[in-house]
């Protein structure tokens, strides 16, 4: 029997037809959100870092949610300070954790802590992601960019999965306070992407709700980083870049001009939280960079993004506080020059106007953290880049696909060198989320990028003596090269004094918080130093000129120089310690404040202290040889007798309570 030819028309053929367009934006999304956890779930057990720990674990307006205006005041002169919106989704990320049971204290051996926050961070950027993506479709597809070979759809996804997957975004995903960087971002393009959908609404009331929302996100991002303040500009020129023929048809519509007066009304929020709660020890003028030195590091910094954008090799987390006084900046400055003169003669003309935009998104992000507002405490820094670099990745892939069709190429051979691209920048992004694991291989990085740069030698040596006493030595030469490298840094002295009081070594301990409290005068860190290496040099009055407001938080210091001072029978100088220790009050702690009562001649307090002291002493002997001891001062031999014979019982070998029961009557 003849086989009769299949017509197009007949619905077996229905199967070769394109997907529908919602069906292909699904696909899109599921290859974006699967690609990102798959490339960044290599570091979610990361830990905290640099301002991570004020931030964080220090933060106390995170611990509880309640009462929420608690959440709106975070500690001053942090990463979140002005920023209570990050400091909220801080807050959720540690409710979290108490919820499953995870420890939060400072020191923990466990990293579980951290895994929520991270997981937060790659929420964010999987967000930015596909808002760049719903961005890039549609902007394509309203300005006509054909259907044919690699449409927009496609040249939108490319771009939002380089973006995602590129090296350069690490520092932002694993680095957890780098938040700041992702919630801006995250509501920076909600806004662009609302105030899209407002224009493209059918209808007025379709219109009016995305206008709102657009307004919304914009005020959310406000509270989130101080960048945020560009958004409102930067919508008016997409605005007129892609949707308006002119300033004046743009002005003239009314439901535009409300939508911009509430974008703008809402920088207020950002002025009144860094009034409020600013950052004025680390960001502003007069802190020892001159804004021109900050501005010739910025043209250095700011092509030294590109060219780890075009190539990621040399990613550094940590680039330092010192500014580059030497010629690197010249490069930067010519190439930027090229390059942003370019941009302003394609805005003007309205064949070349959206291409210009690129270069716009690209300056008006960077220019508030990478112009003439010194950033003292780290002169660059690659998060910095994560929103503006879009903007590059776009005009790569917007140029490889323009390429292709002038040449007459195949599609295809873009997408493999595209698909190549993307899954080499998966590869090293990866092995970057290694990195972050390893806090010793992630400073090595910093050292191998930055050799005058010395907190890469002082995270180092931290981690070395995170690592245990094995590696005290190699935490000491990575100290001392951090002093070599700058002279006038007083944290590598601190904890190289803390390093060798480690190591037994007082003397050495003596010389370097010696140093450090000379290059910082009111350094609590080398006072507390100072009055431990005089504790274990038992000279409690040497000591006590080191103890001071800032050093009342080490109960231990204080428990130890009262210790000192009531051996010596000097109860009356040991009561101030004992007493500011005794807020956190234990058995042992208690029975040596009721022996310096004692000296001091108050019978009364002595006697009621060493009953409490009793009361919660279990069977540690030397808590009832202390209150024995106490007694005997005060002359109630009988308890005397009592609580040294309880102690005897505990420990029959103890020679002070043998000491101390034989000046008892027989």
């Amino acid at each position: 029997m003849k086989r009769t030819r299949r017509s197009p028309a007949q619905p077996a053929d229905i199967t070769t037809a394109p997907p529908a367009p919602r069906a292909r934006t699904a696909r899109w999304v599921t290859l974006l959100a699967i690609a990102t956890a798959l490339t960044f779930s290599a570091g979610l057990r990361a830990p905290f870092y640099f301002d991570d720990l004020p931030s964080i674990q220090q933060n106390a307006s995170i611990r509880q949610l309640t009462p929420v205006a608690g959440l709106f005041s975070p500690p001053g002169n942090t990463s979140v300070s002005g920023r209570p919106v990050v400091n909220v989704t801080l807050a959720l990320n540690y409710a979290v954790n108490d919820l499953f049971g995870v420890d939060q204290r400072p020191d923990p051996a466990g990293l579980d802590k951290t895994v929520s926050y991270h997981v937060v961070n790659l929420l964010f950027h999987l967000g930015c992601g596909l808002l760049l993506f719903g961005i890039l479709r549609r902007t394509l597809r309203k300005a006509g960019f054909p259907e044919d070979g690699i449409g927009p759809d496609e040249i939108a996804a490319w771009s939002a999965l380089l973006w995602l997957l590129h090296p350069i975004q690490t520092e932002a995903v694993y680095y957890v306070i780098a938040r700041t960087e992702l919630v801006v971002s995250f509501f920076y393009l909600a806004t662009l992407y609302a105030a899209i959908r407002a224009w493209d609404a059918a209808t007025a009331g379709a219109r009016r709700n995305w206008a709102v929302l657009a307004a919304i996100v914009c005020a959310l991002g406000m509270g989130s980083k101080e960048v945020m303040v560009t958004a409102p500009f930067v919508v008016l020129l997409y605005d007129r870049a892609f949707r308006a023929a002119s300033w004046r048809a743009l002005w003239n519509d009314r439901a535009r001009r409300r939508l911009y007066a509430a974008l703008v009304a809402t920088e207020g929020i950002v002025a009144a939280f860094v009034v409020a709660n600013g950052r004025d020890r680390s960001v502003g003028f007069g802190l020892g960079i001159s804004w021109f030195e900050y501005l010739l590091t910025q043209a250095w910094a700011v092509a030294h993004y590109l060219r780890l954008i075009a190539w990621p090799s040399g990613l550094n987390f940590d680039y330092g506080e010192i500014a580059v006084h030497d010629s690197r900046w010249i490069p930067g400055a010519l190439v930027l020059t090229a390059i942003a003169a370019a941009t302003l003669v394609a805005w003007r003309r309205d064949r070349t106007r959206r291409a210009a935009f690129l270069g716009v998104w690209f300056f008006v992000l960077l220019a508030p953290s990478s112009s003439v507002v010194p950033i003292r405490t780290e002169v660059a820094a690659e998060r910095r880049v994560y929103l503006a670099g879009a903007a590059v990745v776009v005009a790569v892939i917007l140029a490889l696909v323009s390429l292709q069709r002038a040449r007459g190429w195949r599609p295809r051979f873009t997408r493999i060198g595209v698909g190549v691209a993307a899954v080499a920048c998966a590869a090293l992004s990866f092995d970057r989320g290694g990195t972050f694991l390893d806090p010793l291989a992630l400073y090595g990085s910093v050292i191998l990028a930055s050799p005058n740069n010395p907190r890469g030698y002082i995270g180092a040596a931290l981690a070395s003596v995170q690592a245990g006493p094995g590696h005290l030595d190699s935490a000491r030469t990575l100290l001392h090269e951090a002093m070599r490298v700058d002279t006038l840094n007083f944290v590598a002295p601190d904890l190289l004094g803390v390093t060798e009081l480690s190591r037994g070594d007082t003397k050495a301990a003596e010389v370097a918080f010696d140093r450090a409290l000379t290059l910082r005068p009111d350094d609590p860190q080398a006072e507390r130093g100072l009055a431990r290496v005089f504790v274990n040099l038992r000279q409690p009055d040497s000591a006590a000129r080191f103890v001071s407001v800032q050093t009342e938080e080490d109960n231990d210091l204080l428990w130890d120089l009262g210790w000192l001072f009531v051996e010596q029978g000097r109860g009356a100088v040991a009561l101030p310690y004992l007493e500011r220790a005794s807020r956190e009050p234990h058995a042992l702690g208690l029975a040596l404040l009721s022996v310096a009562y004692a000296q001091a001649g108050a019978v009364d307090r002595a006697e009621a202290m060493a009953e409490r002291a009793i009361r919660s002493a279990g069977d540690t002997a030397n808590v009832f040889t202390l209150a024995g001891r106490a007694m005997l001062i005060v002359k109630d031999l009988k308890a005397a007798r009592a609580d040294l014979e309880r102690a005897m019982a505990l420990d029959p070998r103890s020679e002070e309570t043998k000491r101390l029961l034989g000046l008892l009557p027989r």
